[in-house]
C-alpha cells in the first residue's frame, strides 16, 4: 500500500538553500551600503556601482584586505577612499545591524501580553521572578528565632517573615517543600531544621535527614522518632 509521506529531506534542503540565498543577499547589500557610506565620507560622492559589483568585490576581497577598493572594478574603485575610512564604514554598518537585531529581540520578548493584568489585595496577579526589593522582608544575615530558613539569596539567608513584618497577612502556617528528584530538597531541609529552635514535625523517606539533624535537635529539646519499620536501625 502506497502512502504519501512528506519528504522532510527535500524540505530541509530547500530551507537551507533559501537561508543561504538570503544570507548572501544580506551580506552583499550590507557590503554595498558600507562602500556607499565610505564613498560619501571619503570622496563626497556616490559610489558608481551596484549589488553585482559588490558581490564581485566580496569574492576578490581576501586578496585586498589592505586596500579594499582594489577589490572593486572601475568605475566604482575610483569613487572609494582608503582602507581606514572603508573599514570604518563597514564597522558602522555591522554595528547598526547588531543594534537592530538586539532591538528586534527585545521587542519580540517584551511584547508578550500578561495573562492576567488584575491586582488582588494590592498584589499583581501575573507571576514573575522576585527581586531583591520583593524579598527584603524575608532576608537576614543570620538565623532568627521564629523564622524558618528557606534558602540563600546572595550573601543573606532567605527566611519566613517575622512577627513584626508589616507585610504579614493571615496566620502562620506550614512550609511546603517540593521539587524534582535530586534537586536538593533534603539538603535544603537539613539546614532549615538545624537552624530552627522551636518544635518541628519533619517527615521524610530518607534516613539522612534524621542522622544529620538529630544531634542538633537533641540540644534544643526532646527528640522522638516514629519508625515502625525500623529503617533507621
Amino acid at each position: 500500500m502506497n502512502q504519501n509521506r512528506p519528504n522532510t529531506n527535500s524540505d530541509a534542503a530547500d530551507t537551507a538553500i533559501l537561508a543561504a540565498v538570503l544570507a548572501l543577499g544580506a551580506v552583499t547589500g550590507g557590503h554595498w551600503l558600507a562602500a556607499a557610506i565610505a564613498a560619501l565620507l571619503g570622496r563626497q560622492q556616490l559610489i558608481d556601482g551596484g549589488f553585482v559589483e559588490s558581490l564581485e568585490a566580496l569574492t576578490r576581497m581576501p586578496d585586498h584586505w589592505d586596500d579594499p577598493r582594489r577589490a572593486w572594478s572601475e568605475p566604482a574603485a575610483s569613487s572609494l577612499p582608503g582602507p581606514i575610512v572603508y573599514w570604518l564604514s563597514v564597522g558602522l554598518v555591522v554595528a547598526a545591524v547588531i543594534a537592530g537585531v538586539v532591538w528586534w529581540l527585545q521587542r519580540r520578548v517584551g511584547r508578550s501580553e500578561p495573562i492576567d493584568k488584575r491586582r488582588r489585595l494590592g498584589v499583581e496577579a501575573q507571576p514573575r521572578l522576585a527581586t531583591t526589593k520583593d524579598l527584603k522582608p524575608l532576608l537576614a544575615k543570620e538565623p532568627q528565632p521564629g523564622r524558618l530558613v528557606l534558602g540563600h539569596w546572595d550573601r543573606q539567608l532567605l527566611m519566613t517573615e517575622s512577627d513584626g513584618s508589616e507585610r504579614v497577612r493571615g496566620v502562620k502556617g506550614a512550609v511546603l517543600l517540593f521539587g524534582p528528584s535530586q534537586s536538593g530538597k533534603t539538603t535544603r531541609l537539613i539546614e532549615s531544621v538545624n537552624s530552627w529552635i522551636g518544635p518541628a514535625v519533619v517527615s521524610s523517606v530518607k534516613t539522612d535527614l534524621m542522622y544529620r539533624t538529630i544531634e542538633q535537635r537533641r540540644r534544643v529539646g526532646d527528640v522522638k522518632v516514629f519508625d515502625p519499620l525500623g529503617i533507621s536501625g
